[in-house]
């Protein structure tokens, strides 16, 4: 869609640009409207069919999918916020556009949380969740980037791993972080505030702490959740060794009764 719109942009305006331009438009929020009543029907007969690790699959699957148009999405109304600043003739025009855009792109990434929804739907039915859960997940699932953890965290409940799903989902964000530093220091498309040490004030534009801030970040996160998840794993070892010998000393002693005296 933004390839085509910005291809009509670049050509030599005629009188049938804006007609195209709503076509287009138009054709693509269909196409997404279309997908949004499909999922909800598949996700009613699922849910019908107690198909729950089905579910949970379509869940993650479709959010981890949508991550890059949402990028697109964030990148390209950036661009026209920045274009309205810079170019205040046709500001009014852009802010028009950039409003439109924030709200269809939001009501795209609630539609990608309808087999979210089913999940949890699915989830509390069969008490794999409790109440407090089921609540932050709905509200995780209504806002960008923390429904990509809900879809991701529902899946580990759904196969009984949700510790699991918790480690993989801090890793893949450590790793996001890491490359967004990596990225800014090629492209510098970050820019933070920070304040004057000793003065009233704040600067921007330090580079090196624009990309050093996600990389140290997203390193940080992964190396404590390494460290949790091995100390974890090693004290639910020691506790299953020690349960494993608790039951064979109970076992030998239960085969000693058996034994008659002499």
């Amino acid at each position: 869609m933004y390839i085509v719109v910005i291809a009509i942009f670049q050509a030599d305006g005629g009188p049938g640009d804006d007609l195209w331009f709503l076509v287009i438009a138009g054709a693509w929020n269909l196409v997404i409207l279309v997908a949004t009543v499909i999922a909800i029907v598949d996700s009613v007969l699922k849910i019908r069919a107690k198909r729950t690790e089905e579910l949970a699959v379509d869940a993650m699957v479709v959010k981890l999918a949508s991550i890059p148009f949402f990028l697109i999405n964030f990148a390209v109304l950036v661009f026209a916020l920045n274009a309205s600043i810079v170019l205040i003739f046709i500001g009014p025009i852009l802010w028009t556009v950039i409003a439109i855009g924030t709200g269809l792109t939001y009501l795209t990434m609630l539609s990608t949380s309808v087999y979210v929804w089913a999940t949890i739907t699915r989830l509390r039915r069969e008490r794999a969740i409790g109440t407090g859960l089921t609540v932050l997940y709905m509200i995780l699932s209504l806002l960008f980037v923390t429904d990509i953890a809900a879809g991701v965290l529902l899946f580990g409940h759904s196969r009984r791993r949700p510790r699991l799903a918790l480690v993989w989902l801090l890793l893949g964000t450590g790793v996001a972080m890491i490359v967004v530093g990596v990225l800014d220091s090629f492209f510098g498309f970050l820019d933070f505030v920070f304040p004057v040490v000793g003065e009233i004030g704040f600067v921007s534009g330090i580079d090196w702490l624009e990309w050093g801030i996600p990389v140290v970040a997203g390193s940080v996160v992964i190396l404590v959740t390494g460290i949790v998840a091995v100390v974890r794993r090693s004290a639910l070892r020691l506790e299953a060794q020690r349960a494993a010998t608790a039951v064979d000393a109970s076992t030998e002693s239960d085969t000693s009764d058996l034994v008659p005296a002499g």
